[in-house]
Order: C-alpha cells, then sequence, then structure tokens
C-alpha cells in the first residue's frame, strides 16, 4: 500500500512538504478532527487549496497530534517568499511548522505515505482540491 501510495502521491506533482504542530494554546493537543478543521481553514486562508493531509499521533511522549503533508502547485507559487509566509503564520497563531520545497526533501511523498500506512483509519488523511 505505501509504495501505490507513493506513486500517486508523486503524480500529482507536489511542490511543497510541510509539518505542522500545536502549541501551548492545545496543552493536551488537539484531537485528529481539530487538526483537519485547522489545516484545512489555514491553507484556505493563507497557503494552497490544493494538498494532501495527513493526521498522525506521535510516538512518544505525550503523543500528540500533528500533521504532514504536501502543496500540490495550485494557485500559491512555489517560493521561497511564499513559504515563509507560511512559516510566519502557522508559528505565529499555532505552533512548530515546517515548509519546504520538494527539491530540499528527498522522498517527501514517501514519508507522507509512511504516515498513511501506519494504522491510521483512512478518514486521518484527505485530499482537497482535486476532482
Amino acid at each position: 500500500m505505501r509504495a501505490e501510495l507513493t506513486e500517486w502521491l508523486e503524480s500529482l506533482s507536489p511542490t511543497t512538504f510541510w509539518t505542522i504542530t500545536f502549541g501551548k494554546k492545545w496543552p493536551y493537543g488537539p484531537t485528529s478532527t481539530a487538526v483537519r478543521y485547522h489545516a484545512d481553514l489555514f491553507f484556505e486562508t493563507y497557503g494552497d487549496p490544493l494538498r494532501f493531509c495527513v493526521a498522525e499521533r506521535g510516538w512518544s511522549g505525550q503523543r500528540r497530534w500533528h500533521g504532514h503533508g504536501l502543496l500540490l502547485g495550485g494557485t500559491v507559487p512555489d517560493t521561497h517568499e511564499s513559504r515563509a509566509r507560511l512559516w510566519e503564520a502557522w508559528s505565529r497563531r499555532y505552533g512548530r511548522c515546517q515548509f519546504a520545497p520538494i527539491g530540499d526533501i528527498g522522498g517527501a511523498a514517501g514519508y507522507v505515505a509512511k504516515y498513511c500506512s501506519k494504522g491510521l483509519y483512512e478518514d486521518h488523511w484527505w485530499l482537497t482540491g482535486r476532482d
């Protein structure tokens, strides 16, 4: 499943890999539903409406929910400035994050696919903005 999902994600031509976390406003961490809600709200406001997202529960410490995903080259230009704007907006409002061009992250689609295939239920990952 992971290899097929990786191949499919690569076929979507992702431009940016991202990881999002939730800071002090969520001392016990958000739920998987809250990760989806806030990721969708954030990317519809600041980022690219075309994206693949996965909510993942950490495996150490408090096992807090967070998100990983790929922007799929929709309306937001893939530039350092656009990624810096996303980083500033997310970190100011929610917590730690990373936005990196796919070229700098070898195997980003495989990394994201790994979290989809770690025994997560299908409703913990979603594709937005594609027909």
